[in-house]
């Protein structure tokens, strides 16, 4: 008779025991974290060296506001090299192009930039709207901006409603759109004079905005416009010293 061979046992493939898997699944949380780690370090780092040039740019933009005497023209051009190299280093952030615009405008006012760079002030203005919509300096910025390179047009007009839309008891909003009207008075329209009226009426609770509307009144020898207007509205002219100083009756 033949021996037969005992067939060899089958064994079943071995599992992963539990304790191998809470290992591995504990080492890719631990992998996750690290790479997050890293990710909002590096995210910090970019975003901490960006607001070191900007605050550079910043100090001489603050330093020109206080002193009204603006620096060389070479300290003009580092200023606005550091502001690059934030805006490179973050790209999105609506208070560097705020403050590029400014210093570009700036710049073309003293002489340090040609006049053809208001067309790209404008634009690091609106980029900075893009980003902060409700913020009424850019706005008012833009609106002056305009006034200036194209006059009381649509555009202009849009910047002043947003303006007085997000900043609507600003006494610099109030002024500012006040003065873009004053200066195009010979050209307003039914609309454009009931929105100066509205904007006169609410000067007339805020002494200071009504104080820097007379000056502008004063220097575009518009200041029977602005008491006639206030006049017409009753807004108790004896109760406010600066009406009483600028309107003679």
């Amino acid at each position: 008779m033949t021996a037969h061979r005992p067939l060899p046992k089958q064994t079943q493939p071995q599992m992963p025991t539990q304790t191998n898997t809470s290992k591995t699944l504990k080492t890719l949380a631990v992998v996750l974290l690290a790479i997050a780690v890293l990710f909002t370090a590096y995210v910090a780092g970019k975003r901490g060296l960006a607001n070191a040039w900007y605050y550079q740019a910043e100090y001489f933009y603050s330093d020109w506001e206080q002193s009204s005497t603006v620096g060389s023209q070479p300290r003009y051009h580092t200023a606005v090299n550091a502001l690059d190299k934030a805006l490179s280093l973050d790209p999105s952030h609506p208070e560097y192009w705020h403050l590029m615009g400014r210093l570009r405008l700036l710049g073309v006012n003293v002489g340090y930039e040609p006049d053809a760079v208001l067309d790209v002030v404008k634009q690091h203005f609106l980029k900075s709207t893009e980003n902060r919509p409700m913020w009424p300096d850019t706005w008012l910025d833009l609106a002056r901006l305009n006034n200036y390179m194209e006059g009381l047009n649509d555009d202009t007009r849009l910047y002043m409603h947003n303006a007085l839309q997000t900043g609507p008891y600003i006494d610099l909003v109030v002024w500012g759109v006040a003065e873009i009207l004053l200066d195009n008075w010979m050209w307003l329209s039914d609309t454009d004079k009931s929105l100066l009226e509205g904007v006169l009426r609410k000067a007339s609770q805020q002494p200071k905005a009504l104080k820097l509307i007379f000056e502008s009144a004063t220097r575009f020898e518009k200041q029977d416009v602005v008491c006639d207007a206030l006049v017409a509205q009753g807004d108790g002219l004896n109760s406010i010293g600066a009406i009483n100083s600028y309107c003679r009756f």
